[in-house]
């Protein structure tokens, strides 16, 4: 009996060793300010992931979540182009995955891949998405 559970505890260890832990997405933005990218690259990933497949769909928190994830790869990996695809990608599923009630995250993911497209001069995708941002409702005029 104690050697059975002895393995079982081992086991449980092991399992332990191997979990990871995954930050909330309020803590992701802070170790993004403080430059640490490495270590919330795996969170951003499942925020990402589980929105778009999970159960609940919170379409603000899954374009933060991909926007920070983007501003990784291109800042800090100097890859604009995956930044791209991500970015492309996110504005498909938002499309899809939100009604008239959550168009900010749609635009804001438009301007996003406006401001990345053109770092890697493909200016006529970037004009392409900066009309399809709305420009007007990002930055509305003030009276």
């Amino acid at each position: 009996m104690q050697k059975l559970l002895l393995s079982f505890i081992l086991t449980l260890c092991c399992c332990a060793a191997n979990a990871q832990i995954f930050y909330s997405l309020e803590i992701c933005r802070q170790a993004y300010e403080k430059r640490m990218y490495e270590t919330i690259l795996p969170s951003l990933l499942h925020i990402k992931n589980e929105a778009e497949n999970g159960g609940k769909f919170d379409a603000q928190e899954y374009f933060s979540a991909s926007d920070l994830l983007c501003r990784i790869y291109t800042d800090y990996y100097k890859n604009p182009e995956f930044s791209a695809r991500i970015m492309e990608d996110v504005y498909q599923t938002l499309a899809m995955k939100t009604d008239s009630s959550h168009t900010s995250p749609i635009h804001f993911a438009a301007y996003r891949l406006s401001e990345i497209y053109r770092q890697i001069y493909r200016y006529d995708m970037s004009l392409k998405y900066l009309v399809t941002a709305n420009f007007p409702y990002i930055c509305p005029k003030k009276n």
